[in-house]
């Protein structure tokens, strides 16, 4: 149980897909979730797509993201191929886009590689998510190094030369006994591997969601001492057979989706925005204001409440949570008082419980272990123990404040990693990340340059580096 939680034109075999975006929202949802979550909603509607037995054979990290596909074949009765000789994969590799997970199949019976240590350095250089082979690979200690995730059903030493060929990319594969296309979405993890046909994903994601929401809650009563027989009670049991519940789950996956703008910026990081928000000269950086913990990430758009000394009597220090939309960011102005905190363990555990994506404090927080147990994410100035009550009081909802220097309005984009915190008003959102995506391109670029063996100034020169975040000059 979980506890929170492109086919149309064909070149010597190679599919051009079009509709493949590098802000793919639905990439964004399915990598929030397991493969359980998934499997159990094909389950629940009936669908194939559960593959057992391909085990994570190198990086612990697991993979969520559209899939690019390679058929191979016996090379001793395969038809003959047009053109110079090409090595199996390389097709794959430079056609997939970033974030895609090439997908093998190697279902010859013969003990030869389906992939090995160039094409796993090949794919890391790429940005390419991993890799899934329904066949034995090889070098998998090459794909350890290079940190790339390789989900196989087996491991050889033997080379495929003169025993595998490659019969196509982007054309349909069989894994396991789920048919994949190029297009569709795989999620892998130790539990599994789960593809999702592409016109299938608005529907499955909802109701994995709805899954992963209610075992959120299970686990939520289990702590508040409810007995494991009470929890796991009938509506469990018959949750995937309930008709009724998955039916009003909208078929265009509304629940929960996260808009498109919102998962560009989880693509990008604090750093990288700063730089756009530095070109365009908006102040969107959170001076002083850090994770409670450097593994905390948070995207989404903000929902603010600012805080002044309390009044005679007191008012409420938040009774607001449950009016909060899932996926907001809760942002808490209270001008930076370090002697009287705004949140503790009760608003974490409810915003985890109703999928939150985090909270932003100019000021202090306290209960922050059971925020590193449920892996809340917290960004504040500080942490101590001391209660607001009778000392500070919410004075408006969804105003503008401001957030370690930075103003934020209602509805703006937040984004925090261990760096800290960054604001992209919504007037200015598109051009902002756009920006950040072209700056994250160009040192992808210097990087890629610079591991080929350039110099790294030749490279920065080479890609414009020193002028990325320079202000843009207005027109």
């Amino acid at each position: 149980m979980r506890g929170a939680a492109l086919y149309a034109r064909e070149t010597r075999g190679i599919v051009g897909r079009t509709d493949m975006s590098h802000t793919d929202s639905h990439v964004h949802r399915l990598a929030r979730l397991d493969a359980c979550a998934v499997s159990d909603a094909l389950d629940a509607l009936g669908l194939p797509g559960t593959v057992t037995g391909l085990l994570q054979r190198s990086s612990q990290r697991r993979i969520a993201g559209r899939v690019c596909t390679l058929k191979l074949v016996d090379a001793e009765h395969a038809p003959p191929r047009e053109g110079p000789p090409r090595h199996l994969g390389a097709d794959a590799i430079e056609s997939a886009q970033a974030g895609e997970i090439i997908v093998v199949e190697q279902r010859t019976g013969i003990d030869a590689g389906s992939w090995g240590g160039i094409l796993s350095l090949g794919a890391s250089l790429r940005g390419i998510a991993g890799v899934i082979a329904d066949g034995p690979v090889r070098d998998i200690d090459e794909a350890r190094q290079y940190d790339l995730p390789v989900y196989a059903r087996g491991l050889t030493a033997r080379t495929a030369r003169g025993r595998v060929v490659e019969a196509g990319t982007n054309v349909p594969v069989r894994i396991g006994e789920v048919d994949v296309a190029a297009g569709d979405y795989a999620i892998a993890d130790n539990s599994a591997v789960v593809f999702i046909a592409a016109a299938e994903i608005e529907r499955v994601l909802a109701i994995a969601e709805r899954i992963a929401r209610r075992e959120a809650a299970m686990a939520a009563s289990l702590r508040e001492g409810r007995t494991i027989g009470t929890v796991m009670g009938a509506d469990y049991e018959h949750m995937l057979t309930d008709r009724a519940a998955l039916e009003a789950i909208p078929a265009n996956g509304t629940a929960a989706v996260l808009d498109e703008n919102v998962a560009r910026a989880a693509k990008l990081d604090t750093a990288t925005i700063s730089d756009a928000l530095d070109r365009f000269g908006i102040g969107g950086q959170c001076y002083g204001i850090k994770p409670r913990d450097p593994g905390f990430r948070l995207t989404g758009r903000a929902y603010t409440l600012l805080y002044g000394p309390a009044a005679t009597p007191p008012g409420t220090v938040g009774d607001y949570i449950d009016d909060v939309p899932s996926g907001s960011v809760i942002v808490l102005d209270n001008d930076g008082r370090d002697d009287a905190t705004v949140w503790g363990d009760i608003l974490t555990e409810i915003a985890h419980r109703r999928d939150l994506a985090g909270t932003v404090i100019d000021g202090i927080c306290r209960d922050v272990a059971l925020a590193l147990e449920l892996r809340y994410p917290i960004y504040s100035r500080e942490r101590w123990m001391r209660t607001g009550k009778d000392r500070v009081q919410v004075e408006a909802t969804n105003v503008p404040v401001t957030i370690g220097r930075a103003r934020v309005a209602p509805g703006d984009i937040l984004r925090g990693d261990a760096d800290g915190v960054v604001v992209i008003p919504r007037a200015h959102e598109e051009q902002v990340l756009a920006a950040a995506e072209e700056i994250a391109a160009v040192e992808d670029r210097i990087r890629a340059a610079a591991r080929g063996g350039m110099r790294l100034d030749e490279a920065r020169k080479q890609h414009g580096y020193h002028g990325l975040q320079t202000r843009a000059r207005e027109s």
